[in-house]
């Protein structure tokens, strides 16, 4: 409820939105355009019966996730086991020093790995919190957004 993701990555593709699909239908999309997701954080040790936990986490906000030991997803190690990989898209148009942090080791990746040619693409966010200016359908604004960063639908 709080992000349009599903709506504009399957609009890019030219499929239907996908916000009230489930599991399974994102899942089948993604094979269908050979696209993998994963989050940068694998967990984060909060307590989901902490209110304060609870919401500091469903807010996202990069001053309150600091407060709390996460693990990161080791996308280093992803990129080894598919070496078809050419694109690393981040919904995050721009990284603070925390964000930064968190992608160092993919990026220290890249920076060895320069024959695989993978670009990192920081898309703008697809959270409704980033609707801020925009007019009209914010699922056609974004989308249109993520190709002029250069998002490619078959790179």
């Amino acid at each position: 409820q709080r992000n349009e993701f599903w709506s504009i990555l399957p609009g890019i593709h030219g499929q239907t939105s996908k916000l009230n699909g489930n599991k399974n239908s994102w899942i089948a999309f993604c094979q269908q355009h050979s696209i993998g997701i994963t989050d940068i954080f694998e967990s984060i040790d909060a307590n989901p019966n902490n209110s304060e936990h609870r919401s500091s986490i469903c807010n996202f906000r990069d001053s309150e996730l600091v407060n709390f030991k996460f693990k990161l997803n080791n996308i280093p190690e992803i990129l080894k086991k598919h070496n078809s990989i050419k694109q690393i898209c981040i919904t995050r148009k721009t990284l603070n020093s925390f964000w930064k942090g968190c992608f160092k080791e993919t990026f220290d990746f890249i920076a060895q790995n320069k024959d695989r040619d993978i670009k990192i693409i920081p898309l703008r966010s697809p959270s409704r919190a980033a609707r801020k200016g925009v007019k009209g359908n914010f699922s056609d604004f974004i989308s249109a957004q993520w190709l002029e960063q250069g998002y490619q639908i078959n790179p």
